[in-house]
């Protein structure tokens, strides 16, 4: 599936190995079994099996880690490719759940030919972070024709089952902040112009979808995020019962029907069941947020703007959670149950804050 070409500059590609190969994390023999751990390259014979999904039963051995990714340096272009993927030497994509895997020390792949596997205490899946720089040229094969004929910047492709049955309203978006006390609070420090742009945008995007998005600029407990309902919000959602083998990840977008999506974006997100059993297959895709350049680029009017100047050296959380209590509340530390949550930071920013000049007298 992979044509394995002279890694580019920026960017590091290799074939990855086999699962069970006897490679420290390449993975463990009930990957073998499960659909969810199961190889989509052609390199890889898939499993027939009927594993149980709900998570209960054949669950990974998990390192138990106390913090939340704070205070774990990734180092520039560190990492294995062992799912046909690339790295970016500029960037650093990892996953910073405690009690969880991968392990927040590891930087993980992008524009990957198959699913990395994740698991914490909630949610068991695969996930796929799909990047497109400058130049094609810089990604590796599969992925240059497919996003040389689309205007998008990233896609995210997850797959996976539910540990504990959601009780309140699931969540899908991003959040951006250290999470350290020692790095200040996180919260959005921008001038009266910015922050009023800012809010035409988000109530622009809240009126169109519905009045069911989730904002904040930081502060009172919540970290900045723009956050709406996963059911309502993904590009494409797939769910599949046991008994069915889920549709198989890799450079395309999973396949939803028209009929299906109309219904989908129109129904009410807070009525939702997610189900012990099933297999959730959904992806994400944008194209304004540059992640690449780290930029907000293609709003109509508006030059590309820096996301420094917006988030300062603050890293990226693209991430799902569940909530209980009313729809409205705010999304505070305590109230989040996280589904999965990954960092992209950008290596290149300055951690330090600027120094002050010395006023002249």
């Amino acid at each position: 599936m992979l044509a394995h070409l002279p890694p580019p500059n920026s960017a590091t590609t290799r074939r990855s190995p086999e699962v069970g190969d006897g490679s420290p994390d390449a993975g463990s023999s009930s990957a073998q079994t499960d659909p969810l751990m199961m190889k989509h390259s052609s390199s890889v014979s898939v499993v027939d099996s009927s594993p149980d999904l709900s998570g209960a039963e054949g669950v990974t051995k998990i390192e138990m880690k106390e913090d939340f990714g704070e205070g774990v340096e990734v180092e520039p272009g560190v990492g294995v490719e062992r799912y046909g993927g690339q790295h970016f030497e500029h960037l650093a994509l990892r996953n910073i759940l405690p009690h969880s895997s991968p392990r927040p020390s590891e930087n993980l792949e992008m524009n990957t030919v198959e699913g990395i596997p994740f698991e914490n205490e909630h949610f068991k899946g695969k996930v796929i972070f799909k990047l497109k720089p400058p130049s094609v040229d810089d990604m590796n094969e599969p992925y240059r024709a497919h996003f040389g004929a689309l205007n998008r910047k990233f896609e995210l492709q997850i797959q996976g089952c539910f540990k504990q049955a959601p009780t309140g309203s699931v969540w899908l978006g991003a959040e951006i902040g250290h999470c350290d006390p020692s790095k200040g609070e996180d919260r959005m420090q921008i001038g009266f112009m910015k922050k009023t742009l800012c809010r035409i945008v988000l109530n622009t995007m809240n009126l169109m979808r519905g009045n069911t998005v989730h904002y904040s600029f930081g502060g009172d407990g919540q970290l900045p995020h723009i956050i709406l309902p996963l059911y309502t919000s993904v590009d494409s959602f797939v769910e599949t019962d046991s008994s069915v083998r889920p549709p198989a990840m890799g450079v395309k977008m999973f396949e939803e029907d028209e009929k299906s999506f109309k219904e989908r974006r129109k129904s009410k997100a807070k009525d939702k069941k997610y189900e012990l059993g099933k297999t959730y297959s959904f992806t994400l895709h944008n194209g304004n947020l540059d992640l690449y350049s780290w930029k907000v680029v293609g709003i109509p009017g508006v030059k590309a703007m820096d996301l420094e100047s917006f988030w300062r050296d603050m890293p990226l959380r693209i991430c799902a959670y569940e909530t209980d209590g009313p729809f409205s509340a705010k999304h505070t530390k305590t109230s989040k149950k996280y589904l999965f949550c990954f960092e992209l930071k950008n290596l290149n920013i300055d951690s330090e804050p600027p120094k002050q000049q010395e006023s002249k007298r």
